[in-house]
């Protein structure tokens, strides 16, 4: 509508707030034909921006639904990151913690063969070396949403979650190593150890 004169009168007409909305969803819908997903999301965000009551709807499940089809190739890349990622880290880390084990001066004592957690340590770090590779997908998939835009192929998308799930995973497992060479993961092989003495 349109208020015009001294008197303020109201001409019914097209409200172009509307019309730019429209052409923000006819746009998203375009790129949605054209398998662009990342795009669409990003017209439809402008024409939910302008929020016009009668789109409201229509525009969220539109969002929606481009949420999910880059949700579902971030979901497969970080499957197949992660899945990688145990390949090389489990039998690594089975011959490190159980052959090599180094550690700080100050913390060799706690290999000594007589010391009481000496022989659930590193089936301990192990187990918590695992749980940690879940750890890296729920970061990588974490990550990934806050850049849902960031690439519009599904092929794109997917390695890239892969890159950021396998990354993650040897970030994490580094941060490991490297406690345990402090010592600091003997705090978890004693609960391990307290939880099987007392089971």
């Amino acid at each position: 509508m349109l208020l015009a004169g001294n008197e303020l009168e109201v001409i019914p007409g097209a409200n172009p707030i509307s019309e730019v909305e429209e052409r923000y969803i006819a746009s998203g819908d375009k790129m949605m034909e054209e398998g662009k997903p990342a795009e669409a999301y990003d017209f439809y965000s402008k024409a939910w921006d302008i929020g016009a009551f009668e789109y409201i709807d229509e525009v969220n499940d539109k969002l929606d639904k481009c949420s999910a089809i880059i949700k579902k190739s971030h979901v497969i890349g970080a499957v197949i990151g992660t899945v990688l990622a145990a390949a090389v880290i489990i039998p690594f880390c089975r011959t490190y913690y159980f052959d090599v084990n180094w550690m700080f001066g100050y913390a060799e004592f706690l290999k000594d063969p007589g010391f009481f957690l000496a022989g659930h340590h590193p089936w301990a770090v192990l187990a918590f070396s695992v749980l940690f590779l879940y750890s890296s997908y729920v970061s990588a998939m974490e990550l990934m949403s806050n850049k849902i835009r960031f690439r519009s192929g599904a092929g794109a998308r997917i390695g890239l979650a892969v890159l950021v799930a396998f990354g993650l995973a040897l970030l994490l497992q580094s941060t490991v190593v490297l406690l345990n060479a402090t010592g600091f993961m003997h705090i978890f092989t004693l609960i391990a150890w307290l939880f099987t003495f007392w089971v």
